[in-house]
């Protein structure tokens, strides 16, 4: 008996470190061996465990309505265990149903009170529906429970952000620094996300080991899938379509739409077929609608898994699949990690290198990865002649006239604005647009934010600082077309660093609102300035935050100066390469056929 407890014991154990390695496959054989091998329950314990781990490999694989049936299944014989509760209401939060997870994790927590996994993931439940207050208040009490839980430390730090409480932030870096560089060293994966980590430190050495040990751990999570998909791909002779892909959960009223519909509605169909497969949920507004006619078929693969989800994409014989989202949230990177198609690029959705092995490009510009930087990049970089973002055109703008009286604007005073998310604003760049409203009278701050707690730490931190809290106001959410409708009412929109506004800054340009930056280290914080230099404005790009201030504020108090730098706007809007979306996408597409011909005739060599 003793020998069989022991050999249950192994492999539950080796279960254990197969899957922290991200080695699912063999995890997932060696928990089937242990429950297999204790038919009687000997050891009810470790059988309930391997159960639980058991859903928890199906959740990475992406499988989450088969994770809800296997915990539903356990229910009956384990109903009193809070991992159970927790793990369905972490696939319920992948699948979007927010209400869902949050009435698992809810009952995790009346089983458990102080169980520290549940406490997180509610916190991410609450940070998805914005409610950032709640979400710091689960961490605080995952972290009281357990000060050394890695994973609430890294959260913690990015809903401090969100709530824009600076100082506190700082305390919550020095911890979380310690934990990854640990982590890094010990050649584990990175507890902070890429994307997450790209907005705290604006360096790129270090956001590309970051990256590579996700991108890393991603390859070996689905090795053993992508060995037995084997996909096999077939060269035909040219000339013929280029069949591309386009991968997203951002086919909707969302910036991936926003950004690259003048792309889609501009390929040229006589060279390319275009697909857009979809793993997101629609909308009600006209943006799915436009997206679908845009290209030659658009393809739900909403419901499916990774596995399933790249066969669909490997029998649509796709030549080149790009990925739309990086390490951004709800990414399927573990799609390319299958390799359905013979050239996987990068685009557009994520600021840095994936540090993904199955990544072969990335498409950016000289300005966001200088050729000095490129070393800190797995993919080989493909420069485009001006910007790398896309911009459309003739964007859809509602005819709605609105006044500044409308978004309790002063009519007369000058308008500053930044509509980039909250948690772009380090306390540097808010101190300097303090500075701004000091030296500029009766000035206001055109702020976005959607969370009210937000609202009042900055309006709070502004009367520490001398600056009347009416003299920040804030805007919420519309969508896009009376939103572009709206940004014209402010003069002059004010940049963050180290993450620049993306779209939010062609949003302002093509509003007709100039738009200041500084400088940056890293692709984020250089996005700006490639966009300013598309459409013709390099002028307004700045060393640094003194130097920033001492233009916004030269330009406000200048009338003219300010007058002739947006009739200089309005010209090159028309004149310049940012918002020549046809020509843009010929350069894309030259891109694409170069990348295609490569391929070609490097698997000619090979056959």
């Amino acid at each position: 008996m003793q020998n069989k407890i022991s050999k249950i014991t192994s492999k539950y154990n080796q279960g254990v470190i197969l899957q922290n390695a991200g080695r699912l496959d063999e995890a997932e054989q060696m928990y089937q061996d242990a429950i297999s091998d204790d038919p009687l329950l000997t050891l009810a314990q470790l059988n309930l465990l391997s159960q639980i781990n058991l859903g928890v490999i199906m959740i990475a694989r992406g499988q989450f309505t088969q994770a809800i049936d296997h915990y539903n299944g356990l229910i009956g014989k384990f109903f009193n265990h809070p991992a159970i509760f927790n793990n369905m209401g972490v696939a319920y939060a992948r699948l979007e149903k927010l209400d869902l997870a949050q009435g698992y994790l809810n009952h995790a927590l009346s089983l458990d009170p102080g169980f520290e996994q549940a406490l997180y993931t509610l916190a991410t439940v609450f940070s998805k529906k914005g409610d950032y207050t709640q979400a710091l208040a689960q961490l605080n009490k995952a972290l009281e429970k357990n000060p050394n839980y890695d994973k609430a430390h890294h959260l913690l730090y990015h809903t401090l952000r969100y709530l824009c409480l600076w100082r506190e932030a700082r305390q919550a870096g020095i911890k979380l620094n310690q934990i990854i560089n640990d982590e890094l060293k010990r050649g584990e994966k990175s507890i902070e996300p890429p994307f997450l980590n790209i907005v705290r430190v604006a360096d790129p050495k270090i956001n590309y080991h970051v990256a590579k040990s996700w991108g890393q751990f991603i390859d070996h999570t689905m090795a053993k899938a992508k060995q037995e998909l084997r996909f096999k791909f077939s060269q035909e002779p040219s000339p013929r379509q280029i069949k591309i892909g386009y991968l997203s959960n951002g086919f909707r009223d969302f910036p991936t739409s926003h950004n690259l519909i003048g792309v889609l509605e501009n390929h040229d169909r006589r060279q390319f077929h275009v697909t857009a497969f979809s793993f997101g949920a629609s909308d009600e507004t006209n943006w799915r609608q436009r997206i679908s006619q845009a290209v030659d078929h658009l393809s739900d693969l909403s419901s499916l898994s990774f596995v399933e989800a790249a066969k669909k994409i490997h029998e649509e014989k796709i030549d080149i699949l790009i990925d739309l989202k990086g390490h951004t949230e709800a990414n399927k990177l573990e799609i390319f990690a299958l390799r359905p198609a013979p050239v996987q690029i990068s685009y557009l959705g994520f600021p840095g290198t994936t540090g993904a092995p199955f990544i072969d490009y990335l498409i950016a510009d000289q300005i966001v990865i200088p050729p000095s930087q490129k070393k800190f990049y797995s993919e080989r970089i493909i420069y485009l002649p001006f910007s790398y973002r896309p911009a459309d055109a003739h964007p859809h703008v509602s005819s709605a006239k609105y006044s500044r009286r409308d978004f309790g604007l002063p009519a007369t005073a000058i308008v500053f604005s930044s509509f980039n998310m909250p948690y772009k604003i380090e306390e540097e760049v808010f101190l300097a647009w303090m500075k701004i409203l000091k030296a500029v009278p009766k000035s206001v701050l055109w702020l976005f934010s959607t969370n009210s707690d937000t609202n009042t730490n900055l309006h709070a931190q502004a009367k520490d600082l001398g600056i009347l809290p009416d003299r920040i106001i804030f805007a919420t959410r519309l969508p896009k077309e009376f939103h572009l409708a709206r940004v014209g009412l402010g003069d002059i929109a004010l940049d963050t660093t180290p993450v620049n506004g993306h779209t939010t800054t062609v949003d302002c340009l093509w509003a007709g609102v100039p738009v200041i930056t500084t400088e940056g280290s890293h692709f984020a914080s250089r996005v700006s300035q490639s966009v300013l230099t598309a459409v013709g404005l390099s002028e307004l790009v700045t060393p640094n935050l003194k130097d920033y201030a001492k233009l916004a504020t030269d330009l406000a108090t200048h009338p003219q100066k300010l007058r002739r730098l947006k009739i200089k706007l309005q010209k090159n809007i028309k004149t310049k390469p940012l918002f020549d979306t046809r020509t843009y996408t010929r350069d894309l597409e030259k891109a694409y056929s170069t990348i295609w011909s490569i391929n070609v005739n490097q698997s000619r060599l090979l056959q």
